[in-house]
């Protein structure tokens, strides 16, 4: 047989030439021709699992800088954009802070807070006003300079219901709790010294005259100050003095002056039959709703008071003066810089008194209507008398007649007159009589004369 291995011929099972056995060999394949001179479509295809893995790696360190750079950029302009917020609310806060000081300015109302005097508030005189009226405290500092050249350190104080405070270009002021106005620009701010303690202003709260101090309800012990100047930088108020549970104090107040009060008021007309007024002292007046509560008064002449008096000191008055001043006294009413009344009257006379009207009279006292109803009598007496039941003159006819040896005068309105009241009717009585109807309501005004009973 021939050796399939080196091709010699033999006889048996081994090849003597090469040793192999035939029965063990395995041919080689078909194509067994080297790599490199194979043909492109019998080379064996490279492996790209490396390239993708590398081009995968890259992809994604692109995507990580990539999202780096988004992140950072995104970052970048929102700290951008907040920082372009921050001076949008910076400049909003400035504005709003402008706008607010400007607001108060103009409206003369301070909220609690810290002002320089000239930047952040105006010079000049101001009401610090509590705002809790359970709690009626505030505190502020008082005006100091910034070097503290005039001497007054900074430090703060308890006020109640409300302080008058000068406030000068350069000075400083806290408060807190209340609410500062202008005087200048709210004059109607003011608190009421009848009724509160706390610090007054006269001729602003109070018109300046002699009044009655007394304790208010459940206070065993009040105390009550003036100050020793007007209001400004050398005002300081004075020793206080103490007032006792059932105790009064008159107080005589001057324009402009200051007066403190703590745990005391002064005496208003509380019930309507317990108050007499006395004629103010010249060119001063009441304030009604101030000094004097709303209401009906009387005003009547005090002329047989000045009379008596004068005997009882031996001062005869001759008959010339007694007739020429005979029960006579004058009246001035005003509403608003109006002249409701400004007259000499006889016996007495009704006005019915309003919110913010002011009214002064001379030889005369002025008492509530309900006192004074039934001192006079109009079948009698001459006077001014309200017709009504509860006045005790009831609606009617009734007849006038002289009682006096001048002519008697009458007027008859239908209502309280003023000056420019035009009467119903008016006329003289001589001798004879006069007959009028009278309605609930209205008013007569008899002079030297009276009405006939029926």
């Amino acid at each position: 047989m021939r050796c399939p291995n080196c091709g010699c011929n033999f006889m048996g099972m081994i090849c003597p030439n090469c040793n192999s056995n035939p029965s063990n060999f395995i041919p080689p394949p078909p194509h067994t021709k080297p790599f490199s001179s194979a043909s492109p479509a019998d080379k064996p295809k490279r492996s790209h699992k490396g390239l993708i893995a590398l081009v995968c790696l890259l992809g994604i360190i692109g995507i990580g800088l990539g999202t780096v750079y988004s992140i950072r950029r995104f970052f970048g302009m929102n700290s951008q954009t907040q920082n372009n917020a921050s001076a949008s609310v910076r400049m909003q806060t400035t504005i709003s802070a402008e706008e607010q000081k400007k607001s108060q300015i103009e409206s003369g109302i301070f909220e609690s807070g810290d002002y320089k005097v000239g930047v952040d508030i105006p010079e000049g005189v101001y009401l610090l006003s509590c705002n809790n009226d359970q709690i009626p405290f505030g505190i502020y500092s008082q005006p100091y300079n910034e070097d503290n050249s005039n001497s007054n350190k900074l430090w703060f104080e308890w006020c109640r219901n409300g302080r008058y405070i000068k406030l000068e270009n350069g000075q400083y002021i806290h408060f807190s709790w209340a609410t500062l106005y202008d005087v200048s620009k709210h004059p109607d701010m003011k608190h009421d010294p009848f009724t509160n303690d706390g610090m007054f202003l006269v001729g602003h709260d109070i018109l300046p005259g002699t009044y009655t101090l007394e304790c208010q309800k459940d206070v065993m012990l009040a105390h009550y100050a003036t100050a020793n100047a007007p209001l400004g930088p050398n005002c300081y108020m004075q020793q206080p003095k103490g007032l006792k549970q059932g105790e009064t104090a008159a107080v005589t107040l001057e324009e402009g002056q200051i007066i403190e009060l703590e745990d005391c008021c002064f005496k208003s007309a509380g019930k309507a039959n317990t108050i007499v007024f006395e004629a103010p002292s010249s060119d001063n007046a009441y304030l009604v709703g101030g000094q004097v509560p709303e209401g009906l008064y009387v005003i009547y002449s005090t002329i047989g008071e000045i009379e008596a008096a004068a005997r009882a000191n031996g001062v005869e008055q001759t008959e010339d003066y007694t007739a020429e001043i005979y029960q006579t006294f004058y009246v001035q009413l005003t509403e608003k810089g109006k002249s409701l009344l400004d007259n000499w009257y006889n016996n007495n006379y009704y006005v019915d008194l309003k919110e913010g009207q002011h009214i002064s009279f001379a030889h005369a006292k002025m008492v509530p209507a309900d006192v004074y109803l039934g001192t006079r009598d109009p079948f009698s007496e001459s006077g001014m008398y309200l017709v009504g039941e509860e006045y005790g003159l009831p609606p009617g006819e009734y007849e006038i007649k002289q009682n006096s040896v001048d002519s008697g005068y009458y007027r008859h309105f239908d209502t309280i007159p003023t000056d420019a009241t035009e009467p119903l009717e008016k006329g003289f009585v001589e001798g004879g009589t006069v007959t009028v109807k009278l309605n609930a309501g209205d008013c007569m005004i008899m002079e030297f004369c009276n009405l006939v009973r029926k």
